[in-house]
Parts: structure tokens; C-alpha cells; sequence
């Protein structure tokens, strides 16, 4: 993620949060706290929909779960796998609680 692209771009495209919430299907609020640098590491999926939405991601879209694999490291691959495990295993309610346990477990210091 190179926010400074991002922003760039952004502005290129003339293009309000509004506007980029829509096209991303990101809560606007969300875009904003990212732009903002107030979420420094947002996501996988939420970082690939805003380069989509941008017309920065650089391959169509996998075919599962409509998130680009083409510019993760192994660890981020193995981490998305897993999460899709767990969504096709327990649902969209597993994936967010296996989300918050991981925000419980790494970011509430």
C-alpha cells in the first residue's frame, strides 16, 4: 500500500470519498481514517478494494472471493487462505470474530 499513489491518484480522478466509498464499497469513514494515516495497516480486502476502485490493482480479480492475490507476500497469501478457510468453515460472523481476537491479541497494548 503507497498511500502517497493512492492520494495521487485520487486526486487525478477527481474523485470525493463519497464517491470512492461507493465505488470500493469501503465505508466512507473507513477511507477517511486511512487517507488520514489514522489506519496505518488496513486490511487486505479493504486495501484491495480501494486499488481496484482506483484502477491500481494490477489483475482482475480471483474468482472465490473477488480479492486480488497478485502483489502478497507468502505471508499475507497464507494469512488471506486462512481467512477464507475460516469464512467457507464458520461464515462471515467467524471471519469477524477471528478478526477481533487478533485485534484483542495485537493491537490493544
Amino acid at each position: 500500500m503507497d498511500l502517497d499513489i493512492w492520494k495521487k491518484r485520487k486526486k487525478e480522478m477527481k474523485c470525493t470519498f463519497d464517491m470512492l466509498a461507493k465505488k470500493s464499497n469501503v465505508p466512507k469513514r473507513t477511507l477517511e481514517d486511512i487517507f488520514s494515516g489514522r489506519t496505518p495497516s488496513p486490511r487486505i480486502d479493504t486495501v484491495q478494494a480501494i486499488e481496484k476502485a482506483l484502477g491500481l490493482s494490477e489483475c482482475d480479480c480471483d474468482g472465490d472471493t473477488g480479492l486480488s492475490d497478485a502483489r502478497l507476500s507468502e505471508a499475507e497469501r497464507h494469512m488471506l487462505d486462512t481467512f477464507r478457510k475460516v469464512g467457507n468453515r464458520y461464515g462471515e460472523s467467524g471471519q469477524e470474530r477471528a478478526v477481533a481476537i487478533l485485534e484483542l491479541a495485537f493491537l490493544s497494548e
